[in-house]
């Protein structure tokens, strides 16, 4: 029987596999059909984008005017979303979201997790430089990263510095998310880029080639385990 972290292995990198191939037409809205009645069932199908935002997939204009915003609904949606297992659209749609009556097909540009938000334990966003550089700031464990929607607190997981992954090349950078959603999330641009000064390397690495080996939170640097690195091929880095 295949374990829970082969199982998310298996669910990352097939999914990150189908969201870039739907991203190139595998996706296009000429292969299905919004609303359409299936068995029991309505069909709907939705796009997320590398900065968490949601979109109607055949939406054509996409940016934060498009996207939903409701976080009663982003919440609903994103704490359903799960591995497609239904048997439709799974090559183009690798996720879906159950409502009901309705399912939602979802693809995305790279992750269907995209933190955008690092919040102290009282759930404020505060200066991030702060939260990283004061030594009276909480300690590592009491840090959340927010997903589910571009710059809403809707869904957490505890901030795990030790399980932060920069992409050489491409300086994308990525956190543990939840098993059932391929156990690795993309961090939103805005955020990584105050992350990844924080980012700490062995004395002859080249950071444009090399992983780096820590992250200094507080003046206390955590080793990165970099075990995200297997998911992506070498032409990535």
């Amino acid at each position: 029987m295949i374990g829970q972290h082969m199982r998310s292995r298996l669910l990352f990198s097939t999914a990150r596999s189908y969201c870039q191939a739907s991203n190139q037409g595998t996706g296009s809205s000429s292969q299905y059909q919004q609303g359409k009645v299936v068995g029991q069932h309505r069909e709907y199908f939705y796009f997320i984008d590398h900065q968490g935002q949601l979109f109607l997939d055949d939406t054509k204009i996409k940016n934060f005017v498009t996207c939903f915003k409701d976080k009663v609904f982003l919440k609903f949606f994103f704490r359903r979303l799960r591995a497609n297992d239904t048997g439709r659209y799974d090559g183009a749609f690798p996720f879906y979201s159950p409502c009901g009556p309705e399912i939602n097909f979802v693809h995305c540009d790279d992750l269907p997790v995209v933190f955008s938000q690092l919040t102290d334990s009282g759930g404020k966003a505060a200066d991030l430089a702060c939260h990283l550089n004061a030594a009276s700031t909480p300690a590592a464990g009491e840090h959340k990263l927010w997903y589910g929607g571009d710059n809403h607190q809707i869904l957490s997981v505890n901030f795990s510095p030790s399980s932060l992954f920069m992409l050489p090349g491409t300086g994308r950078v990525y956190h543990a998310a939840p098993d059932k959603l391929g156990g690795i999330g993309l961090v939103k641009s805005a955020l990584a880029i105050e992350l990844s000064k924080q980012f700490v390397y062995a004395e002859s690495a080249d950071p444009d080639s090399d992983f780096p080996t820590g992250f200094n939170l507080h003046g206390t640097v955590h080793a990165l385990e970099n075990k995200f690195a297997k998911h992506f091929s070498h032409d990535e880095s």
